[in-house]
């Protein structure tokens, strides 16, 4: 799945084993929030980040509308070392709502992005929008400069 900006300045391409991974934890969980990190990496001119695998928290918490999550940085560096992918982003479910993002949502993502230890400049955010047991809708964003900037499906 290749996604870009409205400007279509940049790309995402999310593997599709790593969506059906993502639908497949926010089914598992639902009717609660569930959620985990996106591992991968970026083109050489930083145009493209490519989303290779998702890893489910250590330990989490989570309710209808809230999700919590524990970071386990060993495996960050596990990945990284073993893999060589890097932390590109999170991703959450919105049980029985739509895939556009809360103020909490993101609150979080600016959390995120001006921690000292991220170590991106632009975090992904996605969000999986869950209604009766089924998977309805997605949206990507791309955090930059306090905002969310959402991508879009591309022809290519």
């Amino acid at each position: 799945m290749t996604l870009r900006t409205i400007e279509g300045e940049s790309y995402i391409k999310i593997e599709e084993s790593v969506l059906d991974a993502i639908y497949e934890e926010a089914l598992r969980v639902y009717p609660w929030e569930g959620g985990g990190f996106l591992f991968g990496n970026y083109s050489e001119d930083r145009t493209v980040v490519y989303v290779k695998r998702i890893l489910k928290p250590l330990n989490m918490r989570a309710t209808g509308i809230s999700f919590e999550r524990v970071v386990d940085k060993k495996t960050f560096e596990t990945i990284y070392d073993e893999e060589g992918l890097i932390y590109v982003g999170e991703w959450h479910s919105h049980p029985n709502g739509s895939s556009l993002y809360s103020s909490m949502d993101k609150q979080a993502m600016i959390r995120i992005a001006e921690y000292p230890k991220t170590l991106i400049e632009h975090p992904l955010l996605m969000i999986v929008g869950v209604k009766n047991r089924r998977v309805q809708e997605y949206s990507v964003y791309m955090y930059d400069n306090q905002k969310l900037l959402r991508y879009e499906q591309s022809g290519d």
